[in-house]
């Protein structure tokens, strides 16, 4: 009995946690450019100081992607992360109204 109690632990102990689902290169550029698309085709998206940070945060963005897609040698299913979704959340809280 002792013995079966151990190996019912072990095996609830052995289970590897599901894996979260981590957003690819593409998918958050994807996201960005609706993002983008959605602020500029808004009938009063803001202010010359709001345009302004977007600019600024859109400028962040693409110098972080580029350098995260050339780490994954141009593979845009590489999971992005750091920087890029850094960049690409400013840029979200940024277009949101």
């Amino acid at each position: 009995m002792r013995f079966l109690c151990l190996l019912i632990l072990a095996a609830g102990c052995s289970r590897q946690p599901a894996p979260a689902t981590t957003l690819t290169l593409g998918q958050v550029s994807a996201s960005v450019r609706s993002n983008l698309a959605a602020y500029l085709a808004a009938p009063a998206n803001g202010t010359l100081r709001g345009h302004a940070q977007v600019q600024a945060a859109k400028a962040r963005f693409d110098i972080a992607y580029r350098l995260a897609l050339e780490a994954s040698m141009g593979d845009a299913r590489f999971p992005a992360h750091g920087d890029v979704l850094k960049a690409a959340q400013e840029i979200e809280a940024l277009t949101k109204p």
